[in-house]
Protein backbone atom coordinates (compact mmCIF):
# COMPACT_ATOMS: atom_id res chain seq x y z
CA UNK A 1 0.00 0.00 0.00
CA UNK A 2 1.05 3.58 -0.64
CA UNK A 3 -0.33 6.70 1.02
CA UNK A 4 -0.13 9.83 -1.07
CA UNK A 5 -1.68 13.21 -1.57
CA UNK A 6 -1.52 15.89 -4.21
CA UNK A 7 -0.74 18.63 -1.70
CA UNK A 8 1.02 18.95 1.65
CA UNK A 9 -2.15 20.54 3.08
CA UNK A 10 -4.56 17.74 2.17
CA UNK A 11 -4.87 14.35 3.74
CA UNK A 12 -3.45 11.42 1.84
CA UNK A 13 -5.29 8.74 -0.01
CA UNK A 14 -4.52 5.07 0.35
CA UNK A 15 -3.53 3.28 -2.85
CA UNK A 16 -3.32 -0.49 -2.76
CA UNK A 17 -2.21 -3.00 -5.31
CA UNK A 18 -3.86 -6.38 -5.35
CA UNK A 19 -1.29 -9.10 -5.79
CA UNK A 20 -2.52 -12.18 -7.58
CA UNK A 21 -0.76 -15.40 -6.73
CA UNK A 22 -0.67 -17.76 -9.68
CA UNK A 23 -0.50 -20.74 -7.34
CA UNK A 24 -3.84 -19.75 -5.75
CA UNK A 25 -5.73 -20.54 -8.94
CA UNK A 26 -7.59 -23.88 -8.52
CA UNK A 27 -6.56 -24.98 -12.02
CA UNK A 28 -2.89 -24.31 -11.25
CA UNK A 29 -3.16 -26.23 -7.96
CA UNK A 30 -4.75 -29.13 -9.84
CA UNK A 31 -1.95 -29.04 -12.42
CA UNK A 32 0.66 -28.97 -9.64
CA UNK A 33 -0.96 -32.07 -8.13
CA UNK A 34 -1.01 -33.84 -11.51
CA UNK A 35 2.65 -32.93 -11.98
CA UNK A 36 3.46 -34.34 -8.53
CA UNK A 37 1.71 -37.61 -9.36
CA UNK A 38 3.42 -37.93 -12.76
CA UNK A 39 6.84 -37.22 -11.26
CA UNK A 40 6.14 -39.76 -8.50
CA UNK A 41 5.18 -42.42 -11.02
CA UNK A 42 8.34 -41.68 -13.01
CA UNK A 43 10.42 -41.91 -9.83
CA UNK A 44 8.69 -45.17 -8.93
CA UNK A 45 9.48 -46.68 -12.33
CA UNK A 46 13.13 -45.59 -12.19
CA UNK A 47 13.51 -46.01 -8.42
CA UNK A 48 15.97 -48.93 -8.64
CA UNK A 49 18.42 -46.63 -10.43
CA UNK A 50 17.64 -43.38 -8.58
CA UNK A 51 17.68 -45.29 -5.26
CA UNK A 52 21.42 -45.89 -5.67
CA UNK A 53 22.23 -42.17 -5.87
CA UNK A 54 20.06 -40.89 -3.02
CA UNK A 55 21.62 -39.68 0.23
CA UNK A 56 18.72 -41.32 2.11
CA UNK A 57 17.38 -44.00 -0.23
CA UNK A 58 14.67 -45.43 2.03
CA UNK A 59 13.35 -41.95 2.72
CA UNK A 60 13.13 -41.47 -1.05
CA UNK A 61 10.83 -44.48 -1.44
CA UNK A 62 8.68 -43.27 1.46
CA UNK A 63 8.47 -39.78 -0.03
CA UNK A 64 7.25 -41.16 -3.36
CA UNK A 65 4.26 -42.68 -1.57
CA UNK A 66 3.65 -39.57 0.58
CA UNK A 67 3.35 -37.54 -2.62
CA UNK A 68 1.26 -40.19 -4.42
CA UNK A 69 -1.22 -40.31 -1.51
CA UNK A 70 -1.45 -36.51 -1.39
CA UNK A 71 0.14 -35.92 2.02
CA UNK A 72 3.06 -33.96 0.55
CA UNK A 73 4.19 -32.26 -2.64
CA UNK A 74 7.63 -32.47 -4.22
CA UNK A 75 8.14 -28.72 -3.78
CA UNK A 76 6.67 -26.50 -1.09
CA UNK A 77 7.45 -23.30 0.77
CA UNK A 78 10.42 -22.90 3.08
CA UNK A 79 9.02 -22.07 6.52
CA UNK A 80 10.74 -19.24 8.38
CA UNK A 81 10.57 -18.49 12.11
CA UNK A 82 8.38 -21.56 12.58
CA UNK A 83 5.45 -19.82 10.89
CA UNK A 84 4.12 -19.23 7.42
CA UNK A 85 3.54 -15.88 5.80
CA UNK A 86 0.32 -14.83 4.10
CA UNK A 87 0.70 -17.02 1.03
CA UNK A 88 -1.77 -19.37 -0.63
CA UNK A 89 -1.86 -22.73 1.12
CA UNK A 90 -0.10 -25.62 -0.58
CA UNK A 91 0.97 -29.02 0.67
CA UNK A 92 4.24 -29.24 2.59
CA UNK A 93 7.11 -30.08 0.30
CA UNK A 94 9.79 -32.73 0.30
CA UNK A 95 11.97 -29.98 -1.15
CA UNK A 96 11.43 -26.26 -0.67
CA UNK A 97 11.80 -23.10 -2.68
CA UNK A 98 15.48 -22.68 -1.80
CA UNK A 99 16.50 -26.32 -2.27
CA UNK A 100 19.49 -26.68 -4.52
CA UNK A 101 20.79 -23.16 -4.04
CA UNK A 102 24.52 -23.06 -3.45
CA UNK A 103 24.45 -20.76 -0.42
CA UNK A 104 25.21 -21.64 3.16
CA UNK A 105 23.04 -19.13 5.01
CA UNK A 106 19.97 -17.27 3.85
CA UNK A 107 18.22 -14.70 6.01
CA UNK A 108 14.49 -14.85 6.70
CA UNK A 109 13.72 -11.83 4.51
CA UNK A 110 15.27 -13.55 1.50
CA UNK A 111 13.40 -16.78 2.21
CA UNK A 112 10.11 -14.88 2.47
CA UNK A 113 10.86 -13.12 -0.84
CA UNK A 114 11.69 -16.40 -2.61
CA UNK A 115 8.47 -17.98 -1.26
CA UNK A 116 6.51 -14.91 -2.40
CA UNK A 117 7.97 -15.05 -5.91
CA UNK A 118 7.35 -18.81 -6.13
CA UNK A 119 3.66 -18.32 -5.26
CA UNK A 120 3.23 -15.23 -7.44
CA UNK A 121 5.00 -16.48 -10.56
CA UNK A 122 4.48 -20.25 -10.21
CA UNK A 123 4.88 -22.39 -13.28
CA UNK A 124 5.54 -26.14 -13.47
CA UNK A 125 9.07 -25.50 -14.74
CA UNK A 126 9.97 -24.08 -11.32
CA UNK A 127 9.26 -27.44 -9.72
CA UNK A 128 11.31 -29.21 -12.38
CA UNK A 129 14.22 -26.80 -11.82
CA UNK A 130 14.17 -27.27 -8.05
CA UNK A 131 13.95 -31.06 -8.35
CA UNK A 132 16.73 -31.16 -10.96
CA UNK A 133 19.04 -29.04 -8.77
CA UNK A 134 18.52 -31.15 -5.66
CA UNK A 135 17.44 -34.60 -6.87
CA UNK A 136 19.86 -36.34 -4.49
CA UNK A 137 17.97 -34.80 -1.54
CA UNK A 138 14.60 -36.38 -2.39
CA UNK A 139 14.93 -38.86 0.48
CA UNK A 140 15.20 -36.30 3.24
Amino acid sequence: SIIGSSSKNSSGELYTIEIEFTIADPMVKRNKRVLDVLISLGFLIFSPIIFLFQKQPFGFIGNIFKVLFGRKSWVGYMITDGKMQDLPKIKPGILNTISGLQVRTIDDATIRRVNFLYAKDYRPGLDFDIIARSWRELGS
